[in-house]
């Protein structure tokens, strides 16, 4: 190779580099500043809180210590194919969503590197093969402690989405305050999802839901999923469902107009009423219309 080809070389490795920074920091502010402008309005301020290895990023709205909290987990966010040094939600579901939520205390956590500015310092691992690892796990269960101790609260009543899901239930699987839980868009099976998405799973270090299901037979839970999704169907309910055993406390909601990140906000309130029992009562379907964008759409609930 000439010096001139060896020399354009450099600079356009160089050029090619410093657009992919611009990129990922344009990209890092964009979420931050969105991420305010959904938080803001509704009173959900942000704090930082350290859980062992990590700082995580919480939005917080509390005006009643000594009560139960609403706690929405996010989901997966990018990952490291797609050349972004940020671990953060495109699209951020889960925050939207406790936005909508109109209880006194609500919170909403981020998963561990999903904090601007601190993907640098936070190995891939914990937001590639290890983001369902017992570090993980660990770390935002430290952090519902503390925000637990901090305002007194006497339990929480869980939302995951997507793979907030599986924090969810791993969570209520080791703690003895967790009230209830919903998911939206949740994957309730680790394997089963790699599999129907083509992704390579590692048993070794993936918390999966329907192994501890069982242990969760009791907890009241509404599981939703949205019609349109291709990437969480309901056969990952039932997966879960199977393993957790009869009878159990756990039903779910089959949305219309939802896919795997549209169609939830518009409808969570109408979603967030429905109730969560136990033991469960077996009924007939039910249909709404919950208002979406087009002003339209129906809601099944199924066993």
């Amino acid at each position: 190779m000439s010096r001139f080809l060896k020399s354009s070389f450099v600079i356009f490795s160089f050029l090619l580099m410093s657009q992919i920074l611009v990129a990922c920091n344009a990209g890092e502010f964009y979420r931050e500043e969105s991420e305010r402008r959904i938080a803001a309005p509704v009173f959900l301020l942000e704090r930082t809180v350290e859980a062992n290895k990590f700082n995580l990023h919480v939005h917080e709205r509390i005006y009643r210590e000594g009560q139960p909290a609403m706690v929405y987990i996010a989901g997966d966010g990018n990952d490291v194919l797609t050349f972004e040094r940020d671990p953060g939600p495109v699209e951020p579901v889960a925050l939207r969503l406790a936005a909508q939520d109109p209880k006194v205390n609500v919170i909403h956590m981020s998963r561990p590197c999903q904090i601007t500015g601190e993907a640098d310092q936070c190995p891939s691992r914990f937001w590639e093969d290890d983001k369902y690892g017992e570090e993980a796990l660990a770390a935002m269960d430290v952090a519902l402690s503390k925000l637990k101790g901090k305002h007194k609260l006497t339990g929480f009543h869980f939302v995951g989405y997507e793979g907030g899901a599986v924090i969810a239930t791993a969570l209520a699987a080791r703690r003895d305050d967790v009230r209830s839980i919903r998911t939206v868009a949740g994957i309730l099976d680790t394997q089963y999802y790699a599999s129907l998405n083509g992704m390579p799973y590692d048993a070794a270090s993936t918390f999966n839901p329907t192994k501890y299901a069982p242990l969760l037979t009791n907890v009241p839970q509404h599981h939703f999923v949205g019609q349109l999704d291709s990437k969480v169907t309901s056969a990952l309910y039932h997966s879960y469902e199977q393993a957790m055993g009869a009878p159990n406390c756990s039903n779910m909601t089959l949305v219309d107009n939802a896919n795997h990140v549209d169609g939830w906000t518009e409808q969570w309130k109408v979603l967030l009423a429905l109730p969560v029992e136990c033991p469960y009562t077996p009924r007939e379907a039910i249909v709404l219309t919950p208002v979406d964008n087009d002003g339209t759409g129906v809601t099944k609930i199924f066993k």
